[in-house]
Order: C-alpha cells, then sequence, then structure tokens
C-alpha cells in the first residue's frame, strides 16, 4: 500500500473518531471538500501545509497522520 493511500485512510480515521463530516472539515481547514475526499482515497498528494491545516482543524498533533 502506497504512502497516499495510507496517509488518506488515516485522516478518513481520525474524522470519523472526531465525527467532522468532510464538508465541516473543509470549512474547518480552509480547503476544497473535493481535495479532501480525493486525499482520503489516496488520489492525492498532501504538501506540508495542507497536513499543518488538516491537523490544527482535527486539532491533532500532525504525527498522527503517520501512525498507520
Amino acid at each position: 500500500m502506497n504512502i497516499k493511500i495510507k496517509f488518506g485512510k488515516r485522516l478518513k480515521e481520525i474524522r470519523n473518531q472526531k465525527k467532522i463530516t468532510q464538508e465541516k472539515l473543509s470549512e474547518l481547514a480552509n480547503i476544497d471538500r473535493s481535495y479532501i475526499s480525493d486525499i482520503e482515497r489516496g488520489i492525492k498528494s498532501v504538501s506540508l501545509e495542507k497536513m499543518d491545516q488538516l491537523a490544527k482543524a482535527l486539532e491533532v498533533n500532525i504525527i498522527e497522520f503517520f501512525k498507520f
């Protein structure tokens, strides 16, 4: 499994644990909802800046995304 898929699955897992929809995460992180969907499906790569935005929106340390 490649890193984009692993990252996407972990992002979705954290988002679901926090009971946040993609739409809400989109608003909180100021990232387009379709882009979040593409990340979760392992289609898009994520920059460090986007990871930081997602971590802040989900109120987690960025390292949590890499606990596969």
